[in-house]
């Protein structure tokens, strides 16, 4: 089964870190470390930002570029980084699997010679599509796999009723044969820490503290604003994004019914479960909204994107003739302030469509479902590697802290090799 969505992505290139893929070797997945996983991650890309850097690739298929849009957004959003953050570093690339804390411009999976964006279709399936042994089907689901003695022969599937609701429900059966974003990963400083409290100074010592190549979080600003513009008034608008790499809330998915493939599964995300989250988040929003204040850019802000904040509050948005001044003081938040942060904390927090899990490549006591090699549990002749970066990049065993679209590139990437080893052809590496 083939699930590629990387045609609607936002083209945001963003890597892991080096322990991601490290945890999910300790889980007794042989050949899917970091240093394993390297030269696959160099085959499938080609990096135009600058040269010879080791962690990066410069033939594969997938091309990494500035855009060549405008960089003026994304510089600004640097230098005042630079000015009012001077202890975070700048660099050129903070994607190199270990820097977990430094601004850079963000890169962008489209291809700087068309300007097109750099698509696993357009990279990977449409070269191939004259070949035999390729089928594809597309606005299908699969009801069921057909075994013969414990091993899977064939699947059972139908039409989609959500990308074709003019399909039938016919059961068949086949047969196995451009402008420029300024981009934050950071880990917060000990007085960020103190400030969000027990709740996540928790999280931080079980989890992040000892592990200096994660990143906590990304914080963005982009010339452009992801909301629906005639709810918005008339002019440019910059927005912000912050949004967490390993969340300590972890969500359910499980089929709601054996029969009906189309049902809708029962699916919870459990968003802000953990309180660690909570208060990250809380801070992210006020580090978030002291960078874009500061940018030359700055005209103010659009309450209706922001907490409402009590009347009269030194908080509250407004419109202004500029920025402020980089050494102006932080916003000071009062009680109700902070109260009005979390509700809209609450009221606004979503998934930014990472999901991952769901088919775990882990030990089966450990709730896994497939092996380092791909293989379901219990039956022969099935393997799971589902790529879909949208909906569910099934195998992971373990959170990675990035945009999953890279890392659904490798996995297809170690697939291709595993298959091809299972099967006796030569020359996949």
């Amino acid at each position: 089964m083939l699930i590629v969505e990387s045609n609607l992505l936002a083209m945001a290139y963003v890597r892991g870190a080096t322990s991601d893929y490290d945890d999910w070797a300790k889980l007794g997945n042989e050949g899917w470390s970091t240093a394993d996983l390297l030269p696959l991650m160099k085959k499938s890309e080609t990096f135009t930002v600058a040269p010879n850097l080791p962690t990066h690739g410069y033939s594969g298929p997938t091309k990494i570029s500035k855009g060549g849009g405008d960089p003026s957004m994304g510089q600004q959003f640097l230098d005042v980084g630079k000015a009012y953050d001077p202890t975070t570093p700048q660099v050129l690339d903070n994607n190199d699997l270990i820097t977990s804390h430094a601004y850079s411009l963000w890169y962008k999976y489209i291809d700087p010679k068309t300007g097109r964006r750099s698509d696993a279709a357009t990279n990977y399936l449409y070269p191939n599509s004259g070949n035999p042994n390729l089928q594809i089907l597309v606005g299908k689901r699969v009801k069921r796999v057909i075994f013969e003695n414990n091993r899977a022969v064939a699947i059972e599937y139908l039409d989609d009723a959500i990308s074709c609701p003019g399909g039938t429900t016919e059961v068949s059966i086949a047969r196995a044969a451009n402008a420029m974003d300024g981009l934050l990963k950071m880990r917060p400083t000990p007085r960020e820490l103190e400030s969000m409290g027990p709740d996540f100074g928790t999280r931080w010592e079980s989890f992040f503290k000892n592990s200096p190549d994660k990143p906590v979080a990304n914080i963005v600003a982009v010339p452009t604003c992801l909301r629906d513009p005639s709810t918005l008034p008339q002019g440019n608008i910059v927005q912000g994004g912050y949004y967490i790499l390993y969340p300590g809330s972890v969500g359910r998915v499980h089929i709601s019914s054996g029969q009906d493939a189309n049902a809708p599964p029962d699916f919870d995300p459990q968003c802000l479960l953990d309180p660690s989250d909570l208060s990250l988040l809380i801070m992210l929003y006020k580090k978030s909204r002291e960078l874009l204040r500061r940018m030359p850019c700055f005209r103010g802000e659009v309450p209706s994107l922001h907490p409402m904040f009590p009347e009269g509050s030194a908080a509250a948005c407004k419109r202004t003739e500029g920025p402020v001044p980089i050494n102006a003081p932080d916003i000071v938040y009062s009680p109700e302030d902070n109260k009005a942060i979390e509700k809209y904390t609450r009221d606004r927090v979503q998934s930014i469509w990472h999901s991952l899990g769901t088919c775990a490549m882990k030990p089966r006591d450990q709730g896994g479902v497939v092996d380092a090699r791909l293989n379901v549990y219990g039956v022969e002749g099935l393997k799971v590697a589902v790529l879909n970066p949208l909906k569910d990049m099934s195998i992971a065993p373990k959170n990675v802290g990035t945009n999953t679209y890279s890392t659904a590139l490798v996995i297809g990437e170690k697939a291709a090799v595993i298959i091809a080893e299972d099967l006796g052809i030569k020359g996949v590496v």
